[in-house]
């Protein structure tokens, strides 16, 4: 994992065709117009399960950026030292707000899993963006995951493994 600047994480977005203004508003994200939002699990028992899942349904990708897009909405839920510790497991000193954008390659799967685990315990808003993949997810600190998706057969298959979609 490196991380990005905001300027360098919404020119990523920008290149690889997306509009970063629609993403968690249910509308068309750029290529990817098919939306859907699915509740988060009740229990915490399902985090890393549901985490887990998020991100294997992101495949096929090379690589994508996570984007911490809201963050210190409930301050109390943030367990910064936590995520300051997972930052530093790759020689990364920097802080979030100068670097929110956070790149993925193929081979990083479980730490995107763990940052979405992280960013839904702080209530943070997370935008996921694929560079080459059909799927792409914002996580809400509203209890929600939104999938932008190329096709309506990509929502079936989502709502097979999560649950149904939410209005």
């Amino acid at each position: 994992m490196m991380t990005l600047s905001l300027q360098d994480s919404q020119n990523w977005v920008k290149a690889s065709g997306f509009d970063l203004e629609a993403v968690g508003k249910r509308s068309n994200w750029g290529s990817r117009s098919i939306i859907q939002k699915y509740p988060l699990p009740a229990g915490i028992e399902k985090l890393y399960w549901f985490c887990s899942e998020i991100e294997d349904m992101l495949w096929p990708r090379d690589q994508c950026v996570a984007l911490v897009m809201a963050n210190g909405i409930w301050p109390s839920s943030e367990n910064l030292h936590l995520y300051y510790k997972f930052r530093q497991s790759y020689g990364d000193l920097t802080l979030l707000e100068d670097r929110p954008g956070h790149v993925f390659q193929r081979f990083e799967r479980t730490d995107l899993s763990s940052l979405v685990q992280l960013g839904i315990c702080s209530g943070w808003d997370l935008a996921i963006f694929c560079a080459s993949g059909y799927r792409h997810a914002f996580i809400s600190h509203d209890a929600f995951v939104e999938f932008a998706t190329e096709s309506a057969s990509s929502h079936v298959e989502i709502a097979s493994r999560i649950g149904p979609a939410v209005p």
